[in-house]
């Protein structure tokens, strides 16, 4: 069973992607209007579910150890799934037999209307029309039953199926949802004039189709060019469009203060125009490979290639985003990146400003440096002119494992260390939230967190309008009304400069300061991540995907970064965990109301100790490269076997063994 809920999870996770392959019905991206906003596609279901078991996470999910945990997952996934399959009232189940050929989810805003939204889906029935024939007779049947009001339309000689479905309790407004068979393919779609254009290209050309869209089409065919394999999943998403509709879907609704995405968009963004992917299973080398394209073609004319804020988006490729030797061999995690960050410092003006109303960015920058009370340095001078264009995230977790126990560690390469640390320094002396504390002789300000408020002594700056901004809480502490034994508060944050030589050095901050110290000591051994077995088995296999010159490198030892959540899971405490991981669940998973902390809904108390699993995760990695029209990002989960044969076959290399 819970290789059944793990892989219903899957797609129910990606639920908005596209292929070309030889279906006998016609590919849905063909079929769907140019307004769609977000699609996922899978040619062959049943390939998809073979290539995943023979998965380690595949694996995983059938390992019996596992079995306890899984009613209880496939009940809270049911749940999160019931509003789309409510919309259409066809769930995945319903599909299983159905299906011939590609099945695809799409999510459409009808005439670009902001306001507006759609969910459509296409499911190829070769071979199965009598089946899906049946189905449709139990969903009418089923609608009937709930009071739906039943009526039926000729269009190009196709019958078109219409439900209006009464508003249940709660609810303002009622649904409609709309149904038909044609050309081996069953087709469900909740709003009527967007069923009826899909209807029409099956006959007749009937306006542009997704195919036709210039963001999908370009950033598609790159992903189909450069594929060694048939991809068992493609998925295109249109990031502004999508929002807006998601936005739509749920009601409209959104927190008071400012509109980040209408911001986003006044400042240039939307030249990030749509990003297509693919993900495939069980190839030769690794578990999982995926491949995606983000589309964002430069302004015609504009040497800097996008406008206001946007313009911040400059991450050129370099050859130097190995693992410096400062890096421990033990972390979890490594992301580098190359990004003009003197130039973004500059570029973000018009964004902060416009966030926060008024013309503030240089207003801060002045009461930083001026006033008596403040830190009085000069940001641009004693800062920003320092850094080069290097930066780097480390994160790894410290025993016992509790909510707070991930540790992220982001350091700047810089120029002019003295001048850099005299500066923090000075700003650190005045912050009466600032612990000095030495190690050996090295200075790491340690930022005191109370549990019920913020730091003693830190600067607060008005931000009419913006205080709630919904769209960052999430990334945040939780809110003191959520304060309690294992939520209250933030663990005490660090930062310093290390002074490398010949005049370069880093500027390190840090979520805990025994991160730094860490660090610091780690520094003192010959041991480096470069020369690690499992870094380089992914070094390789990222070569392999065509890593060349790039804009960022990403490393990650699954086993090691996903343990505080499995823990934590099994502890109960997954709605209080501060991990990158948990983070994102809490929010897929959460009521989404402010102030109230997440039930666990999963009893996963029966799960085995991680010991027991962890054998199941393997090292991944990914790379971005910038090209002329948006960036290419690559990269894949490496197959246990091929990384034990790499360990075996390494006696010449020291294998890093996480501390």
């Amino acid at each position: 069973m819970v290789k059944h809920v793990l892989f219903s999870t899957l797609i129910a996770a990606l639920v908005f992607l596209a292929p070309q392959t030889s279906w006998s019905a016609k590919p849905a991206r063909n079929l769907l209007p140019i307004e769609t906003k977000g699609y996922v596609s899978i040619p062959d279901v049943d390939m998809l579910r073979k290539k995943f078991n023979e998965t380690q996470i595949g694996k995983l999910a059938n390992d019996p150890l596992m079995a306890p945990f899984a009613e209880d997952l496939k009940e809270q996934i049911q749940e999160k799934m019931s509003d789309t399959a409510g919309r259409l009232k066809i769930t995945l189940a319903d599909i299983e037999g159905v299906y011939g050929g590609e099945v695809c989810i799409a999510m459409i805003q009808p005439n670009g209307d902001p306001h507006a939204h759609g969910l459509a889906l296409l499911v190829d029935v070769t071979g199965n029309v009598e089946k899906a024939e049946q189905l449709l007779k139990k969903v009418s049947a089923n609608l009937m039953q709930e009071g739906a009001k039943r009526s039926v339309q000729q269009l190009n000689g196709v019958t078109l199926v219409s439900f209006d479905i009464p508003a249940k309790r709660g609810q303002l407004l009622g649904r409609n949802a709309h149904y038909f068979l044609v050309q081996d393919q069953l087709v469900a779609v909740d709003h009527k004039p967007t069923a009826a254009s899909i209807l029409n290209r099956f006959t007749a050309a009937d306006g542009k189709s997704l195919a036709d869209d210039g963001a999908f089409a370009f950033s598609m065919n790159h992903c189909d060019k450069g594929a060694t394999t048939e991809p068992h999943i493609r998925w295109f998403v249109e990031p502004f469009g999508y929002t807006q509709v998601a936005r739509a879907s749920s009601g409209g609704r959104r927190k008071r203060g400012q509109d980040l995405l209408k911001v986003l968009e006044n400042q240039g963004f939307a030249a990030v125009q749509g990003f297509s992917g693919h993900v495939t299973f069980s190839t030769a080398d690794n578990d999982m490979m995926h491949h995606t394209y983000i589309y964002a073609p430069p302004i015609a004319g504009n040497p800097e290639r996008y406008n206001l804020a946007a313009r911040l988006l400059n991450f050129p490729n370099t050859l130097q985003l190995a693992p410096a030797n400062w890096v421990p061999t033990d972390a979890a995690t490594y992301m580098s990146f190359n990004w003009k960050m003197k130039e973004a410092f500059e570029y973000s003006k018009t964004l902060v400003n416009e966030l926060v109303g008024s013309e503030v960015f240089e207003e801060m920058l002045e009461g930083i440096k001026l006033d008596p009370n403040g830190p009085q340095i000069d940001i641009r001078e004693d800062l920003i002119k320092n850094f080069a264009d290097r930066a780097t995230m480390i994160s790894d977790h410290k025993l016992p494992i509790d909510p707070k126990c991930e540790r992220l560690l982001f350091a700047i390469d810089i120029t002019n260390p003295d001048k850099v640390a005299k500066a923090i320094n000075k700003a650190m002396e005045k912050d009466q939230g600032a612990k000095k504390t030495l190690h050996g002789t090295q200075i790491i300000w340690e930022i005191i967190k109370d549990n019920k408020n913020d730091a003693v002594g830190e600067l607060e700056i008005e931000t009419p309008g913006f205080d709630d901004f919904d769209d960052f809480e999430d990334f945040g502490p939780p809110a003191a009304k959520e304060a309690g034994p294992d939520k209250a508060g933030l663990p005490n944050s660090a930062i310093t400069v290390l002074d490398r030589g010949n005049n370069k050095g880093l500027l390190v901050i840090a979520s805990h300061v025994d991160h730094i110290v860490h660090v610091l000591d780690e520094m003192k051994k010959p041991e480096e991540l470069t020369r690690a077995v499992d870094y380089n088995t992914v070094s390789a296999a990222l070569t392999k995907l065509g890593a060349g010159p790039k804009s960022f490198l990403f490393f990650a030892r699954t086993a090691q970064a996903y343990r505080p959540t499995y823990e934590l899971l099994r502890q109960g405490k997954m709605p209080q965990s501060e991990t990158a991981v948990g983070k994102f669940l809490n929010r897929a998973l959460g009521t989404g109301e402010d102030g109230v902390l997440r039930e666990q809904k999963i009893d996963a108390s029966k799960l085995p100790a991680f010991a027991k699993v962890e054998h199941y995760f393997a090292p991944a990695g990914l790379f971005v490269e910038t090209t002329d029209k948006g960036w290419i990002v690559k990269g894949c989960l490496i197959n246990r076997e091929s990384n034990d044969k790499a360990v075996l076959n390494s006696a010449a290399l020291p294998v890093a063994i996480p501390r």
